[in-house]
């Protein structure tokens, strides 16, 4: 993997440019663009080194959005559209904007190297020497631009190579018709047509490197990168998409529909790193922002739900009950199941309600010793039950509780657990233990069945089906719990 900086790669770019390796540094800046798309530098490099004057000229574009004022940006867009308009290409680092180097004056002609030709002071006898040879020049270019124009092209090219220099590229998103006498043209319309968008776009580039100022085949390029931009996205590949679309926007900086995208995508993005790193609170502000412009996009709904729910957890566990049930209130709407938070909804109030001791000759008492579980009416046991306890890395804690919450279906998001008749009894760091029935797993299954009369629980008290049941109809909330050794 490279250790270079970002600013190392561009200078590394820039040198490959001064270098002459023009190919490689316009491959490396569009990669280094496709990580730092509001580089004004990187965007007026890449205007040095390409043949294409619509690239150049898009990417200068590009540096006055960013960079109003940028040295020689403007004048080189105006310097550009001329070319564009006499259908020339460019010469990689040959065009008149390109920053020249340090001037290394010579030692035995300092100031006459520095000079132009024509500021020179010329012998009265040379004049009318050098008035003929501009004059003769200026007819030859005249006459072998006339030849020029009357050569035939060496090989058919596309009907959009018979616009005028001046027409706009089509922002048409449809197949161009079919080229019969041009192998690579029909070879690039099958890979689109079987959406091969890699493929495309290599050999789009070669079409588009053989007639630099048409714009048909740059309309193309723009038109496969949004389609490959696309197919990332489809994927959640969303940092891949965004790098597609920023090659797309280079070939045409001011297509809105495709900033939008791009910024949907992009905030989704910053959305989705800060819900993978657990800052619950920052993920369910950027998503809402997503949720509320675009709505179903991707996965942001399940997101959203998961960031509001964990934020809703972690408020509870931080006995900010408040907070817990705004939270809670937030993820109803967007959840699949919604018993799942009504239940953590029951809870929240429960706890801002908390249970007010009456005189009641009702009690419970767990014996850990001999896994029983007895209900008391006064001294008389009116239930005496089969339990399981927590198991040795998760023991019941002992001591004196009482009846906190009863939620007929109560879900443990640590396990993935649902767990019927809950009876809340005591809380153990951020997590509530409790009596309830044998937990049912996500698939359906019953989780310790069979295994009753043995610690085997994560510390809460376990009952039967029938027996969770019974209890949790005869007790109330308040109801004194004791848990002995």
């Amino acid at each position: 993997m490279s250790s270079l900086t970002e600013a190392q790669k561009l200078e590394q770019a820039i040198a490959a440019a001064r270098a002459g390796a023009h190919a490689e540094a316009r491959a490396a800046f569009i990669a280094y663009l496709g990580q730092q798309p509001a580089d004004a530098d990187a965007w007026f490099w890449l205007a040095c080194v390409t043949e294409s004057p619509w690239e150049a000229w898009s990417s200068l574009r590009k540096v006055l959005e960013l960079a109003p004022a940028y040295p020689q940006a403007q004048a080189g867009l105006a310097w550009v559209r001329g070319e564009i308009d006499a259908g020339r290409c460019l010469r990689p680092m040959s065009v008149p904007y390109v920053p020249a180097p340090a001037p290394t004056p010579s030692a035995a002609e300092p100031v006459a190297a520095a000079v132009p030709l024509l500021q020179r002071r010329l012998p009265a006898a040379a004049a009318p020497l050098l008035i003929f040879a501009l004059i003769a020049g200026l007819a030859a270019a005249v006459w072998f631009g006339w030849l020029a124009n009357r050569t035939p092209a060496l090989s058919a090219a596309p009907a959009a190579t018979q616009q005028t220099a001046t027409a706009a590229p089509t922002p048409t998103r449809t197949p161009l018709p079919a080229t019969p006498k041009n192998p690579v043209a029909v070879s690039w319309e099958v890979a689109w047509e079987n959406g091969d968008w890699v493929t495309a776009i290599n050999l789009l580039e070669k079409l588009a490197a053989q007639e630099p100022t048409n714009s048909a085949w740059r309309s193309r390029l723009f038109e496969a990168h949004v389609r490959l931009g696309d197919q990332f996205a489809d994927n959640n590949q969303v940092k891949e998409a965004l790098a597609q679309y920023d090659i797309a926007l280079s070939l045409r900086p001011y297509d809105s529909e495709l900033q939008q995208a791009r910024g949907v995508a992009s905030r989704y993005l910053a959305a989705l790193e800060r819900y993978q790193t657990g800052d619950w609170a920052a993920a369910a502000e950027a998503l809402q922002a997503v949720y509320q412009q675009e709505g179903e996009y991707r996965d942001t709904r399940e997101l959203l739900y998961s960031a509001h729910y964990n934020l809703g957890l972690s408020y509870q566990a931080a006995r900010r009950l408040d907070d817990a049930e705004r939270e809670f209130i937030a993820a109803a709407p967007l959840a699949q199941d919604p018993a799942d938070v009504e239940s953590r909804l029951t809870q929240i109030r429960q706890l801002k309600t908390p249970p007010t001791p009456t005189p009641s000759p009702k009690r419970i008492e767990v014996d850990l010793s001999e896994q029983r579980f007895y209900a008391y009416n006064g001294d008389e046991v009116v239930y005496d039950f089969i339990t399981s306890t927590g198991n040795n890395a998760s023991p019941t804690a002992p001591g004196s509780y009482r009846i906190l919450d009863k939620i007929p279906m109560a879900y443990a998001s640590t396990w993935n657990l649902k767990m019927p008749y809950w009876l809340g009894i005591y809380w153990s760091g951020t997590l509530e233990n409790g009596i309830h029935a044998l937990p049912i797993l996500s698939n359906g299954k019953i989780l310790w069945d069979g295994f009753l009369g043995q610690r085997v629980s994560f510390g809460c008290v376990i009952l039967s089906n029938e027996d969770a049941k019974t209890i949790y109809d005869w007790v109330d909330i308040g109801t004194p719990v004791i848990v002995r050794e």
